[in-house]
């Protein structure tokens, strides 16, 4: 081998390495430095499989209420090409959903032999007997997914005036045409969020309440985990109970909010109250309280900003443990709501005399305290509607067959826990939460302006707190200026975040920006005469479909 011939060799053995190990330099500067979010969202894209929540159109009745046109519940058999694949039973998955489905294989294996494909709707429209057939079987990638067929059960009647709706369930001529807009099922928003939230936090459970500020009225719950009716003998005990309001938690940072109205209220303090939150480390009575960030001199206003733990404390010293727990319990906390649903929890506030000493300091910020999410919402809605304290229900009336009305639900006021200009003030310094620098940032609805406030506890397990189990929340409501709904979001063990702020602040940011268009609620500088007047209850579509 001559010397140039070795130099070259050697000169080409250097580029090739250097070209190497430049390159996983730069793959590890790229992973290091890549917006974390932004490669969530990359791999939320890769994997994510888009489902539409069915919600059935409307019926139609003639004038004596016999029943023209209905939406019946059907079956639709999709796949997972990708799971199926994976499996190695693509041939015979074919050959079995072939035969009981009575399609060509042919069709059905060029469905499903799509290896980078997640979602493939097969047949729709499948009657209940045939689906649970379907899934007796247990084929590996093979689901089902709730739809609706609609149906006429007068036939040919009245066919030229009734119209008819298409397979997609869109009106396409007639009334069906002609009323889309009313007959029209809507997603609920609220399910949609949750399901959403449960997948992106990894999360145990989620819940959420809409309530109207003005009159309790409860526009929308929902929960996760869930269950089927037609199917609840089968259901798990966690997912039958109704966790917004028969699951009682310690709250965390929420309790805040009725802690310092209540010093407002009381006069030991003012927005302007300087504080000393001791560099995020304080010690009373013996045990260390800690905030989540260190601050030294805050005010009452930038306490609840930051949320300051230490701050909250310090200003409940100011109240004394007596006028604290006769304002709590005035809020409510402690005993029902009273809402028209079974299974409602009281939560738990103990009455002074079991207090500890260390009680005064831990209460404030939402420990040694077990709350409902109804209570903590109901709660934000008393300071939102003047400081008058409503009492929360879902049934807006009961009529009989003759359309008489049997019991109707109506806005009643449970007390009045602050004066109207306490209330009024503690809605501007909860504003104050959502703004940038705040803990809520993250629950900003575009061109409306939002008050709140975030929670982040720590869960108990077997009497012991457990730093990597939390429950995130966050509570609010909007236009602040003139507050016509609040929602309360709780999300159950998620991880890897796990703060209110991160977690359920955009949850109740998304479920606002959707609520406030269907409601036509616009921001309070663009209100006009009759906007946002109060109802004594709310319309179908949050709760899925219209009549």
């Amino acid at each position: 081998m001559t010397e140039s011939l070795f130099s070259w060799r050697l000169a080409a053995m250097v580029v090739v390495l250097t070209g190497l190990w430049g390159g996983l330099a730069g793959r590890l500067a790229y992973l290091q430095l890549w917006p974390k979010e932004a490669l969530r969202e990359a791999i939320r894209r890769e994997h994510a499989v888009q489902k539409e929540l069915p919600v059935g159109r409307g019926r139609i009745l003639d004038c004596r209420g016999s029943l023209l046109a209905q939406d019946l519940p059907t079956m639709n058999v999709c796949a997972d090409p990708q799971e199926i694949i994976k499996s190695g039973q693509l041939r015979a998955i074919t050959l079995e959903l072939a035969r009981r489905l009575q399609m060509d294989p042919a069709g059905i294996f060029w469905q499903l032999n799509r290896p980078t494909s997640r979602y493939q709707r097969l047949q729709r429209f499948v009657t209940t007997d045939r689906a649970r057939e379907i899934e007796q079987l247990k084929l590996k990638g093979v689901f089902l997914e709730e739809s609706s067929a609609r149906h006429y059960p007068q036939e040919r009647m009245m066919s030229h005036v009734l119209g008819f709706a298409n397979l997609e369930g869109v009106g396409s001529a007639g009334l069906e045409q002609r009323l889309e807009s009313f007959l029209r099922g809507r997603p609920d928003v609220l399910e949609k969020a949750l399901d959403e939230t449960m997948r992106v936090n990894q999360a145990k459970g989620a819940w959420a309440i809409v309530e109207r500020v003005r009159t309790g009225a409860i526009l929308a719950m929902a929960g996760r985990p869930d269950y089927s009716p037609n199917d609840y003998r089968h259901a798990p005990t966690n997912a039958l109970r109704n966790n917004a309001i028969g699951y009682s938690y310690e709250p965390g940072s929420t309790f805040k909010l009725a802690t310092i109205a209540a010093a407002l209220d009381a006069g030991t303090v003012t927005p302007e109250t300087l504080i000393n939150c001791e560099n995020g480390k304080w010690l009373f009575h013996g045990k260390l309280l800690h905030d989540y960030h260190p601050y030294g001199l805050l005010s009452v206003a930038d306490i609840i900003k930051k949320s300051s733990n230490i701050g909250a404390a310090k200003i409940a010293l100011t109240l004394g443990e007596e006028r604290l727990e006769q304002y709590l319990r005035v809020f409510g906390f402690g005993r029902p709501t009273g809402i028209d649903l079974p299974g409602e929890e009281s939560g738990l506030l103990r009455p002074v005399a079991r207090w500890t000493p260390l009680s005064i300091s831990r209460i404030p910020m939402g420990h040694e305290v077990m709350v409902t999410s109804l209570q903590v919402l109901n709660a934000l809605c008393c300071i939102a509607n003047e400081g008058r304290l409503m009492q929360p229900y879902v049934v807006q009336r009961v009529v009989d067959p003759r359309g008489r009305v049997i019991s109707q639900g109506m806005p009643r006021t449970n007390g009045c826990p602050i004066r109207a200009d306490t209330a009024r003030l503690m809605c501007r310094l909860l504003t104050r939460v959502t703004e940038p620098g705040g803990t809520g940032a993250q629950a900003a609805v575009t061109n409306y302006t939002v008050a709140g406030k975030t929670g982040t506890a720590v869960k108990v397990v077997d009497g012991k707190y457990v730093a990597s189990l939390n429950i995130a929340s966050f509570a609010g409501f909007l236009p602040a200026e003139k507050p016509e709904l609040a929602i309360m979001v709780v999300v159950d063990e998620p991880q890897p975040l796990h703060t209110g702020g991160l977690v359920a602040a955009p949850v109740f940011r998304d479920v606002a920006a959707q609520v406030i268009r269907y409601f036509d609620i616009p921001p309070a500088g663009e209100q006009h005469a009759g906007a946002g007047a109060p109802v004594a209850g709310g319309r179908d579509a949050l709760t899925g479909g219209t009549e």
